[in-house]
């Protein structure tokens, strides 16, 4: 800070000695610009630190508060006791500890941060697959519709197929019904003629029985003596 007050009465006075011997010619008013550039921080630092860092220098803040420790203890304000060693003591054990234990926990901590984040984004990538998988899976779809127009002409050439057998199967089970009632009309009249034939020749022979009854001697010696002709014969 000192060290910039000097540099500044250094620049100025320069600047005032030339003052005194510079002799404008012209009678307008003279401008003068401050060009004196303004400090600028780049520690990037905020709030008050930055603000006097940017006012007074790197050195500003430090030097604020080495001074306003002076004036304290030089006007008594604050005075330097039992209580003052156990705070200094406990701010250095408080600061060493902070140095030493400070990045293990803070290790653990970004661990156990990272498992949460894992944990969550995890799920959410999960969603986020899922979601793709589905987007591919209708792209796909909508690829197979291109083919939609062939898928139709063979559903309905199969559905024409399907009424092709049912019309055969039906077909061929009306006919095989009418050759089942053919096959029993013709065997109902076969039954018939062998029952009429069966009656006719029982009516014959019984009519043929009675119109020779009392002549069977007769008979029985014609045919006999036919018999004994063909025999000789």
């Amino acid at each position: 800070m000192f060290s910039r007050l000097v540099c500044t009465v250094g620049r100025l006075a320069p600047a005032t000695g030339r003052v005194g011997l510079w002799r404008p010619l012209s009678t307008c008013q003279p401008r003068f610009t401050n060009d004196t550039p303004q400090p600028v921080s780049t520690s990037g630092r905020t709030g008050l630190a930055g603000f006097l860092e940017s006012k007074t220098g790197v050195t500003g803040a430090g030097t604020l508060g080495v001074g306003m420790a002076a004036y304290l203890i030089s006007k008594e304000i604050y005075i330097i006791n039992n209580e003052t060693v156990v705070v200094v003591v406990v701010g250095g054990v408080i600061y060493y500890l902070l140095k030493k234990m400070g990045p293990p926990i803070t290790q653990y901590i970004d661990e156990r941060n990272q498992k949460i984040q894992d944990r969550f984004y995890g799920f959410h990538n999960a969603q986020i697959k899922e979601v793709e998988d589905a987007i591919v899976d209708q792209q796909r779809l909508d690829g197979n519709l291109e083919v939609r127009h062939d898928i139709f002409s063979v559903l309905r050439e199969n559905n024409a197929m399907q009424l092709e057998e049912e019309y055969r199967r039906r077909w061929h089970e009306v006919i095989t019904e009418v050759t089942r009632r053919l096959d029993y009309q013709l065997e109902v009249q076969k039954v018939q003629k062998a029952f009429q034939h069966s009656h006719v020749v029982q009516w014959l022979e019984k009519a043929v029985i009675d119109n020779i009854k009392g002549q069977e001697d007769a008979s029985i010696s014609r045919c006999i003596a036919d018999l004994k002709k063909l025999a000789v014969a």
